[in-house]
């Protein structure tokens, strides 16, 4: 990405217990960019019945690296502010059947609020109709807005076009020309884009995506399964999609808590109370300790608002590698970032700097710096064995094959 992308950071954190006749839960989610506009830090507060109503700005503290910050902007979530109302984008894949359980986001919306679908469609049986389907922003009214947007996600028919086939990163670029092009204006409130899995594209990028995303201010909220994909996949894209958007990733056990992931979107978007810390407070690319406490009980999350997140990259496969020894990729740069982003390496090791020592232990990189992953070839003569390397949620595999 260029260095002017602009990208926001999403943390769930949860702790601590409210002052209360109940045991309370806090959670924390922080909208950093873009960097010209005020950081948006999210506070969902809980407790045995639900989310806690009634809460002023008086129940909260802020302080950055441990220094209160006197004054913030507080606003109450819209569901206790009738002037608000959600707008959200369901990025569907109409090829696993799991539409239906988008009705549980439905059940959590009210009436006035605005959904729209983008279905995208990735088996190899519609691959060559490849497209969309959208559904444009509907406004919900506890019964004809609903059941068009209830409707739109339980329709298994295909109507595409001719052209490849289409992914979920095709889905969320096209959800994000939703909120650019609404049929009519969009009311005041929360906006974001709910989607599961974690499908990639064939000419987007994940850093592309995150851009876009950014320079609309738009989160991602997300869910996987390590039992749907390839674990690497759950490691790039899932995850990464919500963080580096200011949304949240939900980690699924199975398929059954689908309808309960989609629901706590929609609370998350519907109940959390928001703290606006001015813009001029946060400007340099140095990490900030964040510390938003709801009656003296604390909730912290590390902020930075810099591009973290490389530009593409390769590591060439390695053709007639000799069995049973180390075997180095070539030198990756990073560019495109800021200020250092994560590192992590599945099946291998890597090596800031491409030197003589390598790691598997999560690390970090800076801005220019080359990295190098290896591993050990099969013991077989024509046998692949690949390292996945993930930099700022960004990843390429290393392949080697044994002559």
């Amino acid at each position: 990405m260029k260095s002017n992308t602009l990208r926001r950071l999403g943390v769930l954190v949860a702790l601590g217990a409210v002052n209360g006749p109940a045991v309370a839960g806090i959670a924390l989610r922080v909208e950093a960019w873009p960097i010209n506009k005020p950081l948006d830090a999210y506070v969902l507060v809980t407790d045995a019945s639900g989310p806690v109503v009634g809460l002023t700005a008086e129940d909260f503290t802020v302080t950055l690296d441990g220094v209160a910050l006197n004054e913030f902007g507080f606003k109450l979530p819209p569901s206790q502010d009738p002037t608000q109302h959600l707008s959200v984008v369901v990025v569907a894949n109409g090829t696993y059947g799991y539409e239906d359980r988008w009705e549980s986001l439905i059940d959590e919306l009210a009436i006035g609020d605005r959904v729209s679908v983008v279905k995208y469609w990735n088996d190899f049986e519609r691959i060559r109709l490849g497209g969309l389907e959208i559904l444009p922003f509907t406004r919900l009214d506890g019964a004809s807005g609903s059941d068009a947007v209830t409707d739109f996600l339980e329709a298994s028919a295909f109507q595409g076009f001719g052209g490849s086939a289409t992914y979920q990163y095709d889905g969320i670029v096209q959800a994000l020309e939703q909120f650019r092009s609404p049929p009519t204006p969009l009311p005041r409130g929360p906006k974001a884009i709910l989607t599961l899995g974690g499908g990639g594209s064939r000419q987007t990028s994940l850093s592309e995506v995150v851009a876009l995303a950014n320079e609309a201010s738009i989160p991602i909220f997300n869910a996987g399964s390590s039992e749907w994909r390839p674990y690497w996949n759950v490691a790039t894209r899932t995850r990464a999609l919500a963080e580096k958007t200011g949304g949240i990733e939900f980690e699924l056990q199975g398929t059954e808590p689908v309808r309960r992931a989609i629901a706590r979107m929609a609370r998350w978007l519907r109940h959390g109370y928001r703290v606006v810390i001015p813009r001029g407070i946060i400007t340099d690319c140095t990490p900030r300790k964040l510390q938003i406490s709801v009656r003296g009980n604390p909730v912290t999350t590390r902020v930075v608002r810099c591009d973290t997140t490389p530009e593409p990259f390769d590591l060439p496969d390695v053709e007639n590698a000799p069995v049973n020894a180390q075997v180095v990729s070539e030198a990756a740069v990073m560019s495109g970032t800021e200020a250092a982003a994560s590192v992590r390496v599945f099946f291998g090791e890597y090596s800031v700097g491409c030197g003589s020592t390598f790691t598997d232990a999560p690390g970090w990189i800076q801005p220019g710096k080359r990295i190098c992953v290896r591993h050990k070839t099969a013991p077989e003569e024509g046998v692949e064995s690949a390292t996945i390397l993930v930099v700022g949620g960004e990843s390429s595999t290393f392949v080697s094959t044994t002559q």
